[in-house]
């Protein structure tokens, strides 16, 4: 069994409570559901800033993921005929 300190350790990189970790129940913190680390970063500092900033960073995230999925829905359609 790791001692306190590292479980600490362990529970910060893995982003799960101590209680999940050491007792495999849910703890008080919650599992976040952006599992790509830098992204979750810039969400987490996005947080703190006047609402108009988030309103800006929100409409480009949703102008990128129009575009992605119209590009997966056009490569889709290209490999069909």
């Amino acid at each position: 069994m790791p001692n306190a300190e590292t479980l600490v350790a362990l529970s910060d990189v893995l982003r799960v409570g101590l209680d999940e970790l050491v007792l495999g129940r849910d703890g008080a913190r919650p599992v976040a559901p952006i599992r790509d680390v830098r992204l979750l970063e810039r969400m987490q500092e996005l947080e703190k800033l006047d609402r108009r900033f988030r309103d800006t960073a929100i409409a480009v995230i949703d102008a990128i993921v129009v575009q992605g999925n119209n590009e997966a829905v056009s490569t889709r359609l290209g490999k069909r005929r």
